[in-house]
């Protein structure tokens, strides 16, 4: 093979969640962004929606217990 890797031999392994951090940089500040600014902004308009209910009660009893399933977006957003 002629490249700037020689892989290893055996299958690829996935990391876990816990293996790696990004801390700055690119990935990092946008890590950080989501941590700090997008999902508290995503989980509050779930709360609004009414779409987090809709996942707690598939979590319990299973997609027959949910409402009709909205578009993703809404007017508001």
């Amino acid at each position: 093979m002629i490249g700037p890797v020689l892989p290893s031999a055996g299958a690829p392994r996935p990391l876990g969640v816990d293996a790696v951090r990004l801390r700055g940089g690119f990935w990092g500040e946008r890590q950080e962004r989501n941590a700090e600014a997008t999902t508290p902004h995503v989980h509050r308009w779930l709360e609004e929606t009414g779409r987090l209910g809709d996942f707690h009660l598939w979590a319990n009893r299973g997609p027959a217990s949910m409402r009709v399933w909205l578009p993703v977006t809404s007017q508001a957003e």
